[in-house]
């Protein structure tokens, strides 16, 4: 008899349920918004701690895509992501 663990042994870092996969996803979302606004943005030039403006002066509703990328590069070093592949992350 083969337990589960045993089965997948070998099987590697690529698998991950829905649940996990989708908590993953909300935990970055939300890190990745908390990071948007310490950075500056380059095309409404929003400063730290403002949101993004349109060019009518509204609030926007979602930041401008380079602040956002910014962010994101940020938010996945920290979390230890390498584009979509997760890595090991120590004491996760």
């Amino acid at each position: 008899m083969t337990t589960y663990p045993e089965a997948m042994t070998g099987i590697g870092i690529g698998w991950e349920s829905k649940t996990a996969s989708a908590r993953r996803r909300r935990e970055r979302d939300a890190a990745v918004s908390l990071e948007v606004l310490l950075i500056p943005c380059e095309r409404c030039h929003a400063r730290k701690g403002e949101q993004c403006r349109t060019a009518k002066g509204w609030v926007a509703e979602q930041p401008h895509v380079g602040r956002r990328r910014k962010a994101e590069e940020t938010v996945d070093a920290c979390l230890g992501y390498l584009g979509k592949n997760p890595v090991a992350v120590p004491d996760a």
